[in-house]
């Protein structure tokens, strides 16, 4: 990719921003980090999590509730469905098929209103660098309301989707679809238009806002180590794995859906990797060209400074040294094998690594802030709270899923790579390490059985960085470490027993 040239997605992005794959995720570090990640509605993955939806409900059930005080409802929602399509709400999950493939989610039972009718926001974020991590949010979003007056849900009313969702592409069809003649008016508007309604109702606006920014600067820390793996499993520029890449070639805009309680508590419903940037209206014009024409000149510094330079000062591709003509002959005498790996291999393999530009980067972060617009950068920055311990935790987790991968720019480990990774912590009968498992080992077929229910679970093939985290988090830790008293503390211990063994295989 040319140094002008930069992807407006990063690689893994869809992915983990997928319903049931992101709604995993979060969930593990809700488990984690309780405190930390109390923004998010408790989610069930189904049908992995359909014992945990059912154990819930009974529990539920036999609670007693106060009169006149709603039973418990949830929201079903596609693994894989965008737009509303699929969603519906019920009271009774023994109606759930075994099989089904959803994610279901407490349904928040006192949203906050406007005027009797259930809203929520589309808040706009730019990445423009994942390692390290940039984090830009708009100060512009869309507010989506519902097309009914709210009800509290009751066995006559969940079908009435109109009253619970508030999906645009679902209300727009709605006979009470009303078009916008302002940006306080009509069922779509300006997030700036309800933040000052708001405040004349008496909200104190500033600390939602804090609490909305210190949600996305988690949710993002919280996936960048695999989407850094991804990264750069497809932009290294040598042979070696490890060597550094520029952090330049990507840039995305996201759009997360945020939904406030009765009492002002933000709630993170959805993050979408790819948000609608379609203009049926002058709202989402206003909007969305703020959005897009900010996101467009802040990317810009190479086309406008770096090609130029590049013409001159790039080197030329290189092949490595080990495909020199002592080891390899002439082009017309490569082994078959060598010349089937260098047709697999992209051209930026034969590029020097990236050398990081300190100066060069200020100018960059520069152009940004001069043409950011909207825009205003929530991480990193200079006063705010300490995400070290998240850092932390990232950092060694994604060290030993890279050094256990074993194959040079991988993003995945095979069942052979599992079996090693298991053997060198000692956790089966045979295992190398000094640590001890003694009675709480794993056998060889538990160890192959927790690779084929994780793949199935999150219908993949090998396992990635999310799979292996739940793997270490639900079945590994907690039966090497009972003693830790929290899932963090067994999570830590298993990676303090571990990370001066799993060197690269």
């Amino acid at each position: 990719l040319p140094p002008p040239l930069k992807l407006s997605v990063f690689p893994g992005m869809k992915e983990v921003a997928m319903k049931s794959h992101f709604a995993a995720h979060l969930n593990r570090m809700a488990a984690l980090f309780p405190d930390e990640f109390a923004f998010i509605p408790t989610t069930y993955c189904l049908p992995q999590d359909l014992p945990q939806l059912h154990a819930a409900a009974q529990a539920a059930a036999v609670q007693p509730r106060e009169r006149r005080t709603p039973p418990p409802t949830w929201i079903v929602k596609p693994s894989c469905g965008s737009g509303g399509e699929g969603i519906f709400l019920m009271q009774d999950v023994a109606l759930l098929e075994p099989a089904s493939d959803y994610i279901v989610q407490d349904y928040i039972l006192r949203p906050l209103l406007i005027n009797g009718y259930k809203f929520d926001f589309r808040i706009y974020v730019l990445v423009m660098s994942i390692h390290p991590l940039r984090i830009y949010i708009h100060e512009e979003g869309l507010v989506r309301l519902a097309t009914e007056p709210y009800e509290t849900p009751s066995r006559h009313n969940v079908g009435r989707h109109f009253m619970h969702l508030t999906n645009y592409s679902l209300n727009k069809t709605s006979e009470h679809f009303v078009e916008s003649d302002g940006e306080g008016s009509g069922t779509k508007r300006t997030m700036s238009s309800v933040l000052q309604l708001l405040k004349r109702q008496g909200v104190q606006v500033q600390p939602i806002l804090h609490k909305i920014e210190q949600m996305v600067i988690k949710t993002l820390i919280s996936l960048q180590p695999s989407l850094v793996i991804q990264y750069e499993a497809m932009f290294a520029h040598t042979l070696d794995r490890l060597a550094a890449c520029s952090p330049h070639k990507c840039m995305q805009v996201l759009g997360l859906d945020v939904m406030l309680d009765a009492s002002h508590q933000p709630w993170l419903l959805e993050l979408n990797s790819s948000p609608s940037l379609q203009i049926p209206d002058w709202v989402d014009y206003k909007v969305k060209s703020q959005v897009v024409g900010a996101a467009l000149r802040m990317a810009s510094y190479d086309a406008l400074y770096g090609a130029k330079e590049d013409r001159h000062r790039r080197p030329k591709p290189q092949a490595p040294a080990e495909w020199n003509s002592t080891s390899l002959g002439s082009p017309l005498t490569i082994p078959r094998k060598s010349r089937a790996v260098r047709r697999l291999l992209p051209a930026a393999s034969l590029q020097p690594p990236y050398v990081p530009d300190e100066a060069d980067d200020l100018r960059r972060v520069q152009h940004e802030q001069a043409h950011r617009g909207g825009f205003r950068q929530i991480y990193p920055r200079e006063a705010g709270p300490d995400y070290s311990a998240l850092f932390l935790f990232n950092h060694r987790l994604r060290e030993v899923f890279t050094w256990c991968c074993g194959v040079r720019c991988r993003h995945e480990m095979n069942a052979s790579k599992f079996r090693k990774f298991a053997i060198r912590c000692g956790i089966v009968s045979g295992g190398t390490k000094a640590f001890d498992a003694g009675a709480r080992a794993f056998s060889g077929a538990e160890v192959d059985l927790m690779f084929l229910k994780q793949t199935k679970a999150s219908s993949h093939v090998n396992l990635g960085f999310d799979d292996l985290c739940a793997i270490i988090l639900h079945k590994i830790a907690p039966r090497l470490h009972p003693e830790a008293e929290t899932k963090l503390g067994m999570f830590m211990a298993f990676l303090d027993n571990n990370i001066n063994t799993l060197q690269p295989l």
